[in-house]
């Protein structure tokens, strides 16, 4: 079922009444205050919708005003925990709890300290949140002792077991503030700012009843036990959304960029190719982008899917290979390559980096090698590929015209008629060709522009 956050969030508001005054459209203030949550600063949402910064900080600390949807009911065992965020190099404390039967996460709170006086006050709305006095889980922290025999509840120690669901929700709410930390002043607003994430997170996730993305529904986890895994869209793409010119339309969806990229292997080395066009839904960003690098001085890739993932994944995959060049005095191969970069994406196989990769090279004995990888780092050999939105097309024409030892021009020209072809039937696709040849000697860019 598709469920519209910036509707949900508009009702939720107009039947709370937290906004008296309505001169500006509630939805417009919802989206904004959803742009807020998935990491924009309070100045790039200005800036986009002509409301002053001042108002959509107001406007985010009204939203997380509104009562959350977990009812106070009788509640069997819950976990307690907190744990260390780093805000802009200063240290935050956020504490949790959650129903270990139901899943709910009945609260959240974010301190600049960890105390036992903390404990007591966090312990005191949670339990709000029950209708009797459940056995808590704790860790060892040594706040907690004191708070639990001042209002009276019984608790144990547990380490692992059990108590580790409320530790995978903490590692989704730091991949989270990751994307915000740089728009909190920890000189400033404080641990105010990150409480109004909390309460609208808890929002997202417990009053629309939908534990996924902000934009998308998502549920992961084993058979006993489906735990949340919150995703967000990065800042790259929400920016490049609402840069100037698009008028802010297009909503807060996070859109997977259409491409398509090829990779061939002939005699003595692969030809890879992609075409330049930068396409957010209908929306085109850009008809020069670059989506074919290299990375190292005898393996290139070529990319599609989103812009910010395959400019990291690249950065980060040339790094770690330069230090293993100088480690091992020698040059890595393409397999060697490949296999990084599919453990590095299988690492966040829990929020994936949205892009399809073909990497290529001439590996031992100068044979060319061209590899295939998925968003979740599986790696696939093969002599020739197409990956993105018009990866059928593209396809086609490439095995209809490949040949086992042909010759660098001949696989260049295949690749450019099969990226031609997948621009007339994909819209997203377009605007020109980047070639990239690799042979043992070095490599041959180029750039056709339609």
């Amino acid at each position: 079922m598709h469920i519209d956050p910036i509707r949900e969030l508009a009702e939720a508001i107009r039947a709370s009444g937290v906004f008296r005054r309505n001169k500006i459209a509630i939805e417009e203030k919802a989206r904004a205050v959803l742009l807020y949550m998935a990491g924009l600063s309070s100045w790039e949402i200005a800036e986009e919708t002509g409301v002053s910064h001042s108002s959509v900080l107001k406007w985010a600390r009204a939203v997380a005003t509104i009562p959350g949807s977990v009812p106070p009911k009788e509640r069997r065992l819950v976990a307690v925990d907190e744990t260390e965020l780093k805000v802009n190099g200063r240290i935050v404390y956020v504490w949790a709890a959650m129903d270990l039967d139901t899943r709910e996460l009945l609260a959240m709170e974010a301190t600049w300290s960890r105390s036992a006086m903390h404990a007591l006050l966090f312990l005191r709305r949670v339990l709000g949140r029950c209708t009797d006095r459940p056995l808590f889980v704790v860790d060892r922290g040594p706040w907690y002792g004191w708070a639990f025999r001042s209002l009276g509840l019984s608790y144990y120690h547990e380490t692992f077991g059990i108590r580790s669901r409320i530790e995978r929700f903490f590692r989704t709410l730091k991949r989270r503030t990751k994307v915000f930390a740089n728009n909190v002043n920890a000189r400033r607003l404080h641990v105010h700012a990150l409480n109004i994430i909390l309460s609208i997170h808890m929002w997202a996730v417990f009053k629309l009843d939908w534990p996924g993305r902000i934009t998308s529904l998502s549920l992961r986890g084993g058979d006993e036990w489906q735990t949340p895994i919150i995703q967000y869209p990065t800042v790259e793409a929400e920016c490049l959304i609402f840069r100037k010119g698009s008028g802010g339309r297009m909503g807060i969806e996070s859109i997977i960029p259409g491409a398509t990229a090829v990779g061939i292997a002939f005699n003595d080395g692969v030809v890879l190719a992609a075409e330049k066009r930068f396409a957010y839904g209908n929306f085109i960003v850009s008809r020069s982008g670059k989506k074919v690098f290299r990375i190292t001085d005898g393996v290139g890739a070529a990319f599609a899917g989103m812009i910010g993932d395959m400019q990291v994944l690249v950065r980060y995959v040339q790094s770690m290979v330069k230090l293993k060049e100088v480690d091992e005095l020698r040059p890595v191969t393409p397999r060697s390559v490949a296999k990084l970069m599919g453990v590095i994406m299988y690492e966040q196989r829990m929020a994936p980096m949205l892009t399809q990769v073909i990497l290529g090279g001439v590996g031992d004995g100068d044979a060319p090698e061209i590899y295939v990888l998925d968003p979740l780092g599986s790696v696939i050999p093969d002599k020739y590929a197409a990956v993105g939105t018009g990866a059928e097309t593209a396809i086609s024409i490439v095995e209809a015209g490949y040949k086992d030892g042909m010759d660098a021009e001949a696989a260049v020209d295949l690749a450019i008629r099969a990226i031609k072809s997948a621009i007339l039937r994909d819209a997203a696709s377009g605007d020109g060709v980047d070639v990239l040849v690799v042979r043992k000697s070095g490599f041959d860019e180029r750039s056709i522009t339609f």
